[in-house]
């Protein structure tokens, strides 16, 4: 705020600004708590093989598919690569997942 009697005397005073502290409106019970970064940069692929062990069954006949747009090498930072390379319980096989990694930079 600015006082009329500091203008007065030439020394105008600057307005305060005062700022409170956000609180976090994320919750910690949803899928948040599955976050695990074993490759993905903010836990996605926790939560991914959280999903996908809750919504296909053991059971599920066929190679599963997924597609990573923007791959880049396909390891940093990827949202997928647990999907297609850690073992399963057999130890012979990926989960049954093949995939498509896109990556338009070259380099």
């Amino acid at each position: 705020t600015t006082h009329s009697d500091g203008a007065a005397s030439g020394h105008a005073q600057q307005a305060v600004i005062r700022r409170r502290p956000v609180p976090s409106r994320r919750r910690r019970d949803g899928l948040i708590q599955f976050a695990r970064d074993k490759t993905s940069q903010n836990g996605e692929d926790g939560i991914l093989e959280h999903l996908f062990s809750v919504i296909l069954s053991q059971e599920s006949q066929g190679p599963r598919w997924c597609v990573d747009v923007g791959a880049w090498d396909g390891v940093h930072l990827s949202n997928t690569n647990s999907l297609l390379t850690d073992k399963g319980a057999e130890n012979d096989n990926t989960h049954g997942w093949k995939g498509v990694l896109i990556e338009a930079d070259p380099e």
